[in-house]
């Protein structure tokens, strides 16, 4: 009626003018900011849990070294609740077909595009609503270590996850069920609606730049029984899971221009896996990768996102770009159903490509089915409320914690741990991670806590290595942190010299280095 239409306006006038937010970056900026952000993500490993890992290891080890490698939880109980909340691909497609006939050309051009990075609350990516037809605005954030915050005063609202590698080392599908539940849950308060994640990217080189986002690890298997546990866990919340980066974007160097070339025994049996299995699960959103694949920017290659996602996988949701990663009109038709963060290619897709275009909108409003937003659609932009709320409980704080222990593996000991004052009395830890604190900030470098970029979510109070090892260590143990540094061939200070001449001196050494 009128007065959802003025409502729609309202909203539209709210994204134009970019609501209540503090300045941020543009949207070349944030591009350009991404991959300032790289040699952090480089330098990242997994450290969302160093000081539980270390202090752990180091002094309440099993001696016996064991190490037990199992997948647990129970996966059939997970299904049953994930079944129950979602509306079934069918019925949602058809609902969509019925949407889209009515749209205007206008209101079909607003679900194909995002509207900028970020201008309205400090989402990274929004679509409007169309209130006349009961459609919910789609609102995206970044996720790996949780809901990332943006606006200036949102650091410390929400809960600093371990990362994704750290649930991959876990082996456990409950865990890993609940941690995304949680994380949904924080995301539902800040006012969003669609996860950017999880990331399940199987590793392919050590040195790679987001393996700490990644919750397949090196194993296509344990990607692919994690993935569903944390798409069925973030859709039970009735937020929307969106599975990246499609695909081979196993690099962060040259990104933006590598080619990967895979042979398709490889790509079926090594990377593709942990997609399947989360699109089997009912994932409703995947975002397409920077890379170009077999020669074609992967965003836009109608190989990889039409023959072999849409129809050999069976997707039946969209298709987001990652931000910036379109390089052409041509990829609507190509298989891009929604570029991000803004339209640079998809301004004219209804006049240009109508077909892909109404396509593209009717698999949009089927994935907002799937997951029942209209049924729930949360906040009206820009959600100030909502995102200035404090998301952290005592609750999330102590499964973070417990995830953060289960993600802790020792492969062989030795009789070395658990380190006794009979036989140890110094102990030091070393490397610049040993008293490091997280960065609280909302872009740029990151930390060894939380790694960096769009991954990055900073905790405002960190136990740093050697406080977490003094605080375990009580009077049994002298406990110090020289100040050394990398290069070894400088000139030594007075400070480090006679931190060096300590070192000759100890029994026991951590090493807390971020690379």
């Amino acid at each position: 009626g009128a007065g959802a239409g003025a409502a729609d306006d309202a909203e539209r006038a709210a994204l134009v003018d970019g609501g209540s937010v503090a300045p941020l970056p543009s949207a070349v900026d944030a591009h350009v900011g991404r991959e300032q952000g790289l040699w952090w993500r480089s330098r990242a490993r997994a450290f969302a849990a160093i000081s539980v890992v270390l202090v752990t290891a180091l002094l309440r080890a099993d001696p016996r070294g064991h190490a037990e490698a199992s997948l647990v939880g129970h996966p059939g109980a997970v299904t049953q609740e994930f079944a129950t909340g979602l509306l079934p691909w069918s019925e949602a497609i058809e609902r969509a077909v019925e949407t889209e006939s009515k749209l205007s050309d206008t209101e079909r051009e607003g679900f194909l595009h995002g509207v900028g990075f970020p201008t309205v609350g400090g989402f990274v990516g929004a679509i409007p609503a169309v209130r006349r037809l009961g459609v919910p605005a789609l609102k995206l954030q970044d996720s790996s270590a949780g809901f990332r915050p943006m606006n200036a005063d949102e650091p410390g609202t929400v809960t600093s996850w371990p990362s994704m590698l750290t649930l991959a080392s876990s082996w456990d599908e409950q865990l890993v069920y609940q941690t995304a539940a949680a994380i949904a849950t924080e995301f539902r308060g800040k006012g969003a609606n669609v996860m950017l994640g999880p990331g399940l990217n199987v590793h392919r080189s050590p040195f790679g730049g987001r393996n700490f986002e990644y919750l397949s690890g090196e194993d296509p298997y344990l990607g692919s029984r994690l993935g569903p546990a944390f798409v069925r866990g973030v859709q039970s919340r009735g937020i929307m899971a969106t599975i990246k980066h499609f695909a081979f974007n196993e690099q962060e160097t040259q990104r933006n221009s590598e080619d990967s070339r895979v042979d398709e025994r490889t790509k079926w049996e090594l990377y593709y896996p942990p997609f399947e299995a989360a699109i089997a699960a009912g994932a409703g959103a995947v975002m397409c990768s920077y890379n170009r694949v077999d020669g074609s920017y992967a965003c836009g290659n109608a190989a990889l996102l039409g023959d072999t996602l849409k129809e050999r996988m069976g997707f039946n949701g969209f298709v987001m770009s990652d931000w910036s990663a379109v390089h052409s009109p041509d990829a609507l038709a190509g298989g891009v159903d929604m570029e991000q963060p803004q339209a640079q290619f998809f301004t004219q897709a209804v006049a240009s490509e109508p077909r892909a275009a109404r396509e593209a909108v009717r698999r949009i409003l089927a994935s907002a089915y799937h997951l029942r937003l209209d049924e729930a659609p949360g906040c009206a932009l820009p959600c100030s409320a909502e995102r200035a709320s404090n998301q952290r409980t005592q609750e999330h704080l102590r499964l973070a914690e417990d995830a953060a222990t289960k993600g802790i593996v020792l492969l062989q000991n030795n009789g070395v741990l658990p380190l006794r004052p009979q036989q140890v009395r110094t102990i030091a830890v070393i490397g610049p991670a040993a008293n490091a604190k997280d960065t609280m900030n909302t872009w740029g470098p990151g930390s060894p806590y939380s790694g960096g970029g769009s991954g990055h979510v900073p905790a405002p109070h960190v136990v740093s290595p050697v406080d977490g090892i003094r605080a375990r260590a009580g009077s049994d143990f002298k406990v110090i942190a020289p100040a050394l540094r990398y290069d070894s061939s400088a000139a030594l200070d007075s400070t480090e010299a006679a931190s060096r001449r300590r070192l000759l001196d100890l029994d026991a050494a951590v090493a807390a280095v971020e690379e």
